[in-house]
């Protein structure tokens, strides 16, 4: 099967509820503060820390797409000793759009790895760069490795551990299981990417790569042919040739979902269920060997989000951007992680408020010609301005001769249904359908204009 994702709305069919009782610190008052807003608003950007000396940090978000077009765009803010970042400014564009990319910070360089750009991100990056981290945290210019990764990756979740870069998964033309890994030589060259034999225990894309601790993990993510989200949680210890082991699954399958750790806990935060987008943050405690133990919830965030870019320092989690139910956004949240696993408003900060819409999806608008049932799916033939073309979302009453307008979602090539008995060259999957009215009839004697 051959899956193209459009960088709009994110969607899965499919949950698995059940999750422990939230740590009693997380409990009643708002936990997340208000970091400040990005340059503009953005969905599928990487996040990720720099330790600058002194009690310093700085905190960095790149690439990402805007509902309109796949960016170049970075950002960064310092950090101060409460956690609280400070204002944020925009740093050098990177050397071409990446959307859906991997972010980390190794031996004083910032590394942006894979991603997408093009129509519907159809073009899948091998191309990795990295701009040089000045000791105020300033961004140099970006400059292209001279070695690309062995794969092309869209979702290359990555992560720095134990001095080397990690890149697990992602979409490069098929759900990816495999492992790339870079160890800079000694003269700060960075050699070739070696492709590991040991592979992860399942595909994963649109998950979430967490370091911690030494320890790797690798969180969630979409479910190749199932058209639902994993539950599924891995990890192993970040060696040249790390072996995955499983662990507790979350208590709630979802993809494009956030990961995060801080304080021995690890965090999964948002993502998509269903055709709902999430508040719930689920949070694990990571034993003394790095094995993580049963989840719980953890304080949700203030608003639903799919596809933010999250990363830690210190005690704090940091979410930044996503995609909701109406659009893209630019706000900063991050909280502080509590002896409990509970996250609580770090000292001095607002709540974060839920923002005014950033930016609108992009909608699409047909109508319906043919309609298909089959269990919690409405498959539906749309004639639109620009032809016909096959849409499903969650089940509804559709009538043929009915006007829809609904959200660009994720196109899919050679989409079976097994429920159907039968294969869709290429259907859009969307959360979002809305029935527009019926236009007005034209009086007697008025004829219509021509279209």
């Amino acid at each position: 099967m051959r899956w193209r994702w459009s960088p709009g709305l994110l969607f899965l069919l499919g949950c698995l509820p059940g999750l422990l009782p939230a740590p009693a610190a997380s409990a009643g008052a708002p936990a997340w503060g208000d970091g400040g807003r990005l340059p503009g608003p953005v969905a599928g950007a990487a996040a990720a820390v720099a330790e600058l000396g002194g009690g310093r940090a700085a905190l960095y978000v790149a690439g990402g797409v805007d509902g309109r077009r796949f960016l170049r765009r970075t950002a960064w803010a310092p950090l101060g000793p409460d956690g609280r970042p400070g204002p944020w400014r925009e740093g050098p564009p990177l050397g071409e759009p990446r959307g859906f990319l991997g972010l980390a910070v190794l031996d004083g360089w910032l590394y942006a790895v894979g991603g997408a750009h093009g129509p519907a991100g159809s073009r899948l990056l091998a191309s990795v760069e990295r701009a040089p981290i000045g000791p105020d945290g300033s961004l140099g210019p970006w400059e292209p490795l001279p070695r690309d990764l062995n794969l092309p990756r869209r979702c290359a979740e990555t992560a720095a551990a134990a001095g080397r870069l990690y890149v697990a998964g992602g979409f490069g033309g098929t759900l990816l299981d495999s492992v790339e890994v870079l160890a800079p030589a000694g003269t700060g060259i960075p050699g070739p990417w070696r492709l590991l034999t040991e592979r992860l225990l399942q595909p994963r894309y649109i998950h979430a790569l967490v370091a911690h601790r030494g320890r790797l993990y690798a969180l969630g993510g979409h479910l190749p042919g199932e058209g639902r989200g994993s539950a599924a949680v891995s990890w192993t210890p970040a060696t040249a040739s790390p072996r995955w082991r499983e662990g507790p699954p979350l208590g709630r399958a979802r993809y494009g979902l956030a990961g995060a750790a801080a304080s021995g806990w690890l965090y999964a935060l948002g993502g998509l269920a269903g055709a709902a987008y999430l508040r719930s943050v689920e949070a694990s405690p990571l034993g003394p060997d790095g094995r993580p133990g049963a989840w719980r919830e953890a304080a949700p965030l203030p608003v639903p989000l799919a596809q933010a870019a999250a990363a830690s320092w210190r005690r704090w989690i940091y979410l930044a951007g996503g995609t909701g139910p109406e659009g893209y956004h630019a706000q900063v949240l991050y909280a502080e992680v509590t002896a409990d696993g509970g996250l609580r408003l770090p000292r001095g900060a607002q709540p974060a408020a839920p923002e005014p819409v950033a930016a609108a999806r992009a909608l699409r608008e047909g109508q319906v010609v043919e309609v298909l049932q089959a269990g919690p799916y409405s498959y539906l033939r749309l004639r639109g301005p620009e032809g016909e073309e096959w849409v499903a979302t969650s089940r509804q009453d559709f009538r043929a001769g009915e006007r829809l307008r609904y959200g660009e979602g994720i196109l899919m090539e050679g989409f079976a249904s097994p429920s159907l008995g039968h294969r869709f060259p290429r259907i859009r999957f969307t959360g979002r359908v809305e029935r527009l009215p019926a236009p007005a009839p034209t009086p007697a004697g008025i004829q219509s204009p021509p279209r």
